[in-house]
Order: structure tokens, then sequence, then C-alpha cells
């Protein structure tokens, strides 16, 4: 704080660090603790369950958004508060959208996160219908 009032002020002189790079990298920090946090709530559940969409972006490359739901119960003096979350936990990119792909890019992230496959208890899907159907 007292960097940001001594550059208001024209004390600082030469490197502010208020650059790009810096923001972004303050900005990466702090989503990457928000993301952890709701990782613990999620992994402190008995079960959650995901929610996946796929849609390009704006440079038309395919990306898989992933929303998670969970029951979050906490106990204060024998008095329980159980609340539903839902927690939207990044886009991940996908290189098409064929079924056995798409599954391999929720396992990798569920993996990556250490987010236990056993606990999913329902899953949902945008463009449901959309998906293509591959022959085994």
């Amino acid at each position: 704080m007292a960097h940001l009032h001594k550059t208001e002020q024209g004390e600082n002189k030469g490197h502010l660090y208020l650059g790009k790079e810096t923001q972004n990298e303050i900005i990466h920090l702090i989503g990457s603790s928000i993301t952890n946090n709701i990782l613990l709530m999620m992994k402190s559940a008995k079960c959650y369950s995901i929610i996946l969409d796929c849609t390009p972006n704006i440079s038309k490359v395919e990306q898989m958004t992933v929303v998670v739901h969970f029951v979050q119960e906490t106990r204060l003096d024998r008095v329980y508060n159980v609340r539903i979350r839902e927690h939207f936990l990044g886009f991940l990119p996908v290189p098409n959208s064929s079924s056995s792909t798409l599954s391999q890019v929720v396992l990798k992230f569920l993996e990556d996160k250490k987010i236990l496959l056993c606990n999913m208890r329902g899953q949902g899907y945008g463009n449901g219908a959309k998906h293509e159907r591959e022959e085994v």
C-alpha cells in the first residue's frame, strides 16, 4: 500500500512494477488461490457432480467449461448448515468434440486436480443432443 501511495505522490522513480506482466501474475495467483479453496471445499463433501459444456471461443478454439456442484455441510454448536454450492473451475481446450476425446480431457482434469472419480454422483452436459456417436 505504501508503494502505491508513494507512486501517487510522485516519490517513486524508475520501476513501478505495475506492468501488464505483474498484473497478469497477480490475477493468476488470485485465481489459483480461489480455485484451490473451491477444490478444498469440494473434496470435503461426500460427493459431487459436474456440468460440462463445449463451445468455441472467439478465436474458434473448442473449449469445455467445467462447473462442479456439491453440498457443503458445516456444524457450529450442534447446528448444521447445509448449502448447495456451484462453482466454475475453468475452461479446458479440446482438440475435437468426439466422446472419447471429451472423456479423456475430463479424466485428465480430474486426475490433475486430484478429484476422485469414485465420488462423482452425477453429470450434466450442455449441447448433449449434439454429441456425435462413435462406433466401438
